[in-house]
């Protein structure tokens, strides 16, 4: 096979490496050749001979870039990179495109291919490959260990001789992957916890690791959001602000979590609530690299005000380097694995995940393959069992229901069929409203019922005002 993947070594302070030796020894085992840079996974704990050992080619970072057809990596490459590469290269990694514009820019008009991984859709099938589900879990966990290290006093409650130590509360804003790992570890450390979400939907997530739910009422939720937090109205920050307050000043760690794609991280932090807290409260801000949830967070950096301190990272998840590059790495493996085949590697853009992630296409050439057909179809009939089981009543029930009908009652049932017909058309306009986030079958089969469904509409009233001249005519024939 005439392909070769290449491995970057990250900037500090990323300790991470996009692929392990574990599955450099897969890819070259079925004759893929691998070139990594010197020392890429010295930092996560993979020695250089590891990757010898499974059959990579050390060199420069220049040869990598130059010589790879894909390039590795857990953050983009740099700038002073982009001298090296050539057209038709695909970039692989975390590119932030909606707040880098710019750069994606300059890629493009070197006509390279990226795969953001940070732009994966969020969807079934897609979960073994979503590396920001991945590496969130391990920031959530590793921010309550930061937190408990830094805390002058411990977690759990202890009954001692010298007397009784309450348990420390802790408060998570955000209960998405990242959120909802650190309940689990904060519960497991024995606090007391508690949770604030603007969707009310994982309420039931967080009460069943044994949280307690903060609820504001009047929240707006949006399902096409990707699991993400939407922006809210005026109202409803002032009473959001009005809650949050009250529980960070009881609380003796906070842990921040809420991110809106595309957008700045909302402020759910201010100063008066930091200086609400007892001296020795920590809070942990894991979304500084889009601007953070607190007032007085930068990322990668500690701050200490009126004895409270701010920690602000967006890279928790790389001080555990080993585990979360291993972890990065399958996700990539699961990825690459829908485009590389026995014949070589193609960019399938009928599939809805290579779609969601793929910015930006060279000449790859791109093909429909009967594996991409057969995982839609799984998709579509087992994954969501739904769809498969609204068919088989429908029709069930259509056959039974019309084919029992008299004759002479026909033209009030094409009525009643005009009505549900209507409804249909209606819902495959929701649902193409939205193509974007449907998979290709269910797009296809909108378009059909779509059409079907008109048909029988037009058909419908058309019959129907054919049968009323009908009776006009009898009639005026009778009178």
């Amino acid at each position: 096979m005439n392909l070769t993947i290449g491995i970057l070594k990250e900037s500090p302070p990323e300790r991470r490496v996009s692929i392990v030796p574990e599955v450099v020894a897969e890819w070259v085992s079925a004759g893929i050749d691998v070139c990594v840079e010197m020392d890429c996974g010295l930092e996560a704990g993979y020695l250089q001979s590891d990757y010898v050992q499974a059959g990579a080619k050390v060199m420069q970072r220049s040869e990598v870039l130059g010589m790879s057809h894909l390039i590795c990596g857990v953050q983009s490459i740099d700038q002073v990179d982009l001298a090296h590469l050539h057209a038709n290269q695909l970039l692989i990694g975390l590119y932030q495109p909606l707040s880098r514009r710019p750069f994606i820019e300059d890629l493009a008009k070197l006509g390279l291919s990226l795969l953001s991984l940070d732009a994966i859709p969020r969807i079934t099938r897609a979960q073994a490959m979503d590396v920001l589900s991945s590496q969130s879990s391990l920031a959530g966990y590793q921010a309550v260990l930061r937190a408990a290290a830094l805390l002058p006093r411990v977690f759990p409650m202890m009954m001692t001789a010298a007397g009784t130590l309450a348990p420390a509360r802790v408060l998570v804003v955000g209960a998405g992957v990242a959120g909802l790992q650190a309940i689990a570890t904060a519960k497991r450390l024995g606090a007391v916890v508690s949770a604030f979400d603007t969707r009310t939907s994982v309420k039931e997530q967080v009460e069943s690791l044994g949280a307690i739910f903060v609820a504001v009422d009047g929240a707006r939720e949006d399902r096409s959001a990707g699991g993400y937090a939407v922006e809210q109205d005026a109202d409803y920050q002032k009473r959001q602000n009005e809650a949050l307050a009250e529980r960070v000043r009881q609380s003796d760690v906070v842990i921040t979590t809420a991110l809106i794609p595309g957008r700045p991280a909302p402020r759910l932090i201010d100063q008066a609530m930091i200086e609400s807290m007892r001296p020795g409260s920590v809070v942990v801000d894991m979304a500084t690299a889009n601007g953070g949830n607190c007032a007085l967070s930068s990322d990668e950096s500690i701050v200490v005000h009126q004895g409270v301190t701010v920690v602000g990272s967006s890279l928790l998840a790389a001080e555990k380097a080993q585990d979360a590059s291993r972890m990065f790495a399958r996700n990539v493996q699961r990825l690459l694995a829908l485009c590389i085949n026995q014949t070589g590697f193609a960019l399938n853009r009928e599939d809805e995940i290579i779609a969601g992630c793929l910015l930006m296409k060279g000449n790859w050439s791109g093909r429909v393959t009967l594996n991409i057909v057969m995982e839609n179809l799984y998709f579509l009939l087992v994954e969501n069992k739904e769809f498969l089981y609204i068919l088989i009543l429908s029709v069930f029930l259509g056959i039974e229901v019309i084919g029992k009908v008299p004759q002479v009652l026909h033209t009030p049932l094409m009525s009643g069929s005009n009505a549900l017909s209507g409804v249909v058309v209606l819902g495959c306009l929701l649902l193409l409203g939205k193509a974007s986030d449907a998979n290709v079958w269910v797009r296809i089969l909108a378009w059909l019922a779509l059409v079907l469904a008109t048909i029988n509409v037009v058909g419908g009233f058309a019959v129907t005002n054919r049968m009323l001249e009908m009776f006009k005519g009898k009639k005026k024939n009778h009178g």
